[in-house]
């Protein structure tokens, strides 16, 4: 591991400009998209395990008050009682009903989109970083070369432009995390979605028929 790290430090340090540039920026978004990963993946498992905490409440709870007021840090218990307040505000409206269900499902939703934009960007552009960057690392190779007024051999040819493919994969290397992540969270944010649109339906259906709806039934 330290032989690598060393021998791409040494990369960088004999590396043109642009060449070392390309690569700190691959670098960042390597960071970027990994930290995206860690954090959203923590997000989404909260959300899964409130929703299981959620349904629990919603079955044992004999009415709407108790279960708004058992777990305040509840996302799907906040939801219910926002919920529960706009049933009372809209007061049988049905339009002014689904913009407020519209903006509530939104609301909840907002952060686990967050972060989905810089990936699917992490993902269209690292491999070109990487590439602009064996580009330009070709190219001074060949300009070098060119400028010792020299045939050159394979051997000064293939070790210099097999050092610049490096950046190449490298960009590739960034790309297919990022890209893995961005559908992988898109997936569940659509699944959560779905959960929460049939969560609003049961506590509308509760609210106004005091007939408790499951998540088979929903179905």
């Amino acid at each position: 591991m330290s032989d690598a790290f060393s021998s791409w430090i040494l990369f960088l340090t004999q590396s043109d400009g642009w060449v070392a540039c390309a690569a700190i920026v691959l670098l960042m978004m390597s960071i970027v998209v990994w930290t995206i990963i860690c954090v959203k993946a923590v997000v989404f498992c909260r959300v899964y395990r409130q929703k299981r905490e959620a349904d629990r409440l919603f079955a044992v709870a004999t009415n709407s008050q108790e279960m708004v007021e058992s777990t305040p840090n509840n996302q799907w218990i906040g939801f219910a009682r926002t919920a529960y307040g706009d049933f009372h505000m809209s007061d049988g409206n049905r339009v002014l009903m689904q913009e407020q269900r519209q903006v509530q499902e939104t609301e909840f939703l907002k952060p686990l989109k967050s972060g989905l934009g810089a990936l699917s960007t992490v993902a269209a552009t690292a491999p070109f970083v990487g590439l602009f960057g064996t580009v330009v690392g070709i190219y001074h190779t060949m300009a070098s070369l060119s400028a010792a007024n020299a045939v050159p051999s394979i051997a000064q040819v293939a070790g210099p432009v097999g050092e610049t493919l490096i950046m190449t994969a490298a960009g590739i290397a960034v790309a297919v995390p990022a890209a893995i992540g961005y559908n992988i969270f898109v997936h569940a944010t659509r699944a959560v979605a779905a959960d929460v649109s049939a969560w609003w339906v049961r506590l509308h259906c509760w609210k106004r028929t005091g007939v408790k709806m499951t998540s088979e039934e929903r179905k």
